[in-house]
């Protein structure tokens, strides 16, 4: 699982390339938006990964 603290998609696609199976929205202690939240869970689920 992959950890993230700051909202981006790239890194999620990386993630799912790199053959990790979920990725972890760090929202306490990152600055996330609702639509970068939506964002990263749409590349996710695309790839197959757990949010």
């Amino acid at each position: 699982m992959l950890a993230l603290t700051f909202p981006t998609s790239v890194l999620v696609e990386l993630a799912a390339q790199a053959g990790f199976a979920a990725i972890h929205l760090d929202g306490e202690h990152g600055a996330f938006t609702p639509e970068s939240v939506n964002d990263m869970c749409r590349v996710a689920n695309g790839y197959g990964m757990s949010v």
